[in-house]
């Protein structure tokens, strides 16, 4: 949440604190073990799709170009910041 890039998001579509406040409404928190081995430029972004299983969780959001690449694991979407705005609105 305190990324710059993601900063410049929210201040110009949602408050930060609307923007929190609908992420924890949202959020589940999990231990996921160590599985997925989908990111092969990037191994270390897999743990995001690792937690993503645990949590049977409908997206990720993020900002992180190997992420994104992957578009969607399983059921779970990948999406941008901007795009995740947009669905919760």
């Amino acid at each position: 949440m305190a990324y710059p890039k993601l900063e410049k998001i929210y201040r110009q579509e949602l408050r930060r604190e609307d923007l929190v406040a609908q992420v924890l409404k949202n959020a589940k928190f999990v231990k996921a073990p160590s599985k997925v081995q989908i990111i092969q430029e990037h191994p270390a972004d897999n743990k995001f799709l690792d937690c993503a299983l645990a949590a049977d969780a409908d997206c990720v959001v993020s900002g992180d170009k190997h992420l994104l690449k992957v578009v969607s694991f399983k059921k779970t979407k990948i999406l941008t910041v901007s795009d995740f705005l947009k669905s919760i609105q």
